[in-house]
């Protein structure tokens, strides 16, 4: 598996950029709304911490040194752990919904688990070997 994702590193690099854009603007729209219940702040702060460590281990990532390794431990736990939530949430609100919008949150959740497995394998890119 980490072949698959070292052979996909500017892949999942172009990922990790592009999940940190479309979950920062989400996360400022919500915040400067105002008005949230403290768990749903609490949960938008937390959003806002993935984001921070994901900022520093895009940086490894683009970088030949390996300082915070920890980092992308926690940020690969944390990938998983949300995509497992929103998959959740998802069964619970499609089973009562006909719309099949819902049913395009599934790829989005998939993305985010495997953002999050790229992470915990620690993928470098002096590791990519192509054989």
């Amino acid at each position: 598996m980490k072949t698959f994702f070292a052979k996909t590193f500017l892949f999942w690099v172009t990922s990790k950029i592009l999940l940190i854009l479309i979950t920062g603007l989400s996360t400022y729209s919500i915040l400067s709304s105002g008005g949230l219940r403290t768990e749903e702040l609490v949960v938008n702060l937390l959003v806002l911490l993935e984001l921070v460590i994901l900022v520093i281990t895009i940086t490894q990532d683009l970088t030949i040194k390996s300082n915070y390794n920890f980092l992308k431990i926690i940020s690969g736990i944390l990938l998983i752990v949300s995509a497992i939530a929103f998959f959740i949430v998802l069964l619970r609100i499609s089973g009562r919904h006909r719309s099949d919008l819902y049913y395009w949150g599934y790829p989005f959740v998939l993305w985010i688990f495997l953002i999050g497995i790229f992470e915990l394998l620690r993928v470098r890119r002096n590791n990519i070997t192509f054989d």
